[in-house]
């Protein structure tokens, strides 16, 4: 490359310039003669360097070399390396495709079969539930329709309740004066009631244990002495609470001289700590019945009741309780409180109306009514 450069500045050293390309001429009108558009002579001739004759002096000998060196070998140009090509695998046959039923030439046809035979059979069907149909119209043409008879029923008779007379009012008056609060106005049961127990009758108070525990005995009583009524066990206030905590070994005592199973009912005052229910106990129908005027069920006192009963009768007499065909209700169709205050008085009422195998139909309306009688009720040691 360095020899061609040389020989490049020698021409343009001898031809007084650079070699450019001649630029092209500007035609400034069309019209111009064709004659005037001749090829331009050369400003300079081609100088033969091998002719001595011509040949300049300046040009040495090397220079002359350096020319028929070039003549000789032609300017080699660098070869680029290909890429060899990238070799391509051959493809693979695709896997031949699986039987299907649906390629089948017999497919259509059979479904088509399928169709008409299905098609035919509900026609069939149908014609039969047609014919079955007139056959029943034809018979009901020749019944003659029964007579309607409407069912009138009978209005329910409205309990009678006993007056309390003037008489009874004045005691009621006088048990509910709140002096002096330690006076026993009644005794019985192995229970005394004072006059500041009886003050939980009156009014909208709290019914407490004395009350409840006193008026649960004049229902045994009634059923001892007045015949045709069921036989009642009343567990006192203590008895669900204990039973809870400890269990029946805690009880066993409790009901030493008496035979549980021999009655027809037992009654249990269920205590919620500010709230008073009944748990109901029927030998007669196998039933554990659970009361409670704010409509709420209690699954856990059914049970304890249950496990109770088991537990005595292994105790007292050596054999199990069968349980089995017994049922347990929380009972709804009842009359529930409209207060907070009277939840004692309904829980003793249900039990005073279950005992005499009555329907339960007083109402919250008749609470102050039942609280004044309930007075005279423990007064005279005697139910109404």
């Amino acid at each position: 490359m360095d020899e061609k450069q040389q020989y490049q500045q020698l021409l343009q050293q001898y031809t007084n310039g650079y070699l450019r390309p001649r630029p092209k001429p500007q035609i400034r009108d069309a019209s111009v003669n064709t004659v005037q558009l001749e090829a331009p002579t050369r400003r300079f001739e081609q100088l033969d360097i091998k002719d001595e004759s011509t040949r300049p002096p300046q040009i040495s000998r090397n220079l002359l070399e350096v020319a028929s060196t070039l003549r000789r070998e032609p300017l080699r140009t660098p070869r680029l390396r290909q890429k060899p090509p990238e070799r391509l695998e051959p493809l693979q046959p695709l896997p031949p495709m699986p039987s299907s039923p649906f390629l089948s030439p017999s497919w259509l046809q059979e479904l088509k079969t399928k169709l008409t035979f299905s098609e035919e059979s509900q026609a069939a069907r149908i014609k039969r539930q047609e014919r079955a149909c007139e056959g029943l119209l034809s018979k009901e043409r020749l019944v003659r329709p029964a007579e309607v008879v409407e069912e009138v029923a009978e209005p329910a008779k409205e309990e009678v309740l006993p007056e309390l007379t003037a008489e009874m009012e004045a005691a009621i008056e006088k048990a509910l004066r709140p002096t002096p609060p330690e006076e026993v106005l009644a005794r019985g049961f192995k229970l005394l009631v004072t006059r500041k127990d009886m003050e939980t009758l009156a009014g909208l108070n709290w019914l407490n244990d004395e009350v409840i525990n006193f008026y649960m005995n004049l229902l045994m009583e009634r059923g001892r002495t007045e015949p045709g009524l069921p036989s009642v066990y009343a567990f006192n206030t203590f008895f669900y609470p204990k039973l809870l905590t400890s269990g029946h070994a805690a009880l066993r005592r409790w009901t030493r001289h008496v035979d549980v199973f021999a009655h027809d009912l037992l009654l249990v005052p269920v205590h919620l700590g500010e709230h008073w229910c009944l748990a109901v106990v029927d030998f007669r129908t196998k039933s554990i019945r659970y009361l409670d005027s704010m409509g709420v069920s209690n699954p856990k006192c059914h049970k304890v009741l249950r496990q109770y009963l088991q537990d005595e009768s292994r105790d007292k007499r050596a054999t199990d309780f069968v349980l089995s065909d017994w049922t347990f209700e929380a009972v709804k169709d009842i009359p529930l409180q409209k207060n907070n205050s009277d939840c004692g008085m309904f829980a003793l009422k249900y039990a005073e109306y279950i005992t005499r195998d009555a329907k339960i139909t007083f109402d919250q309306m008749h609470m102050p009514y039942f609280r004044r009688r309930m007075v005279y009720e423990i007064l005279t040691k005697k139910l109404l």
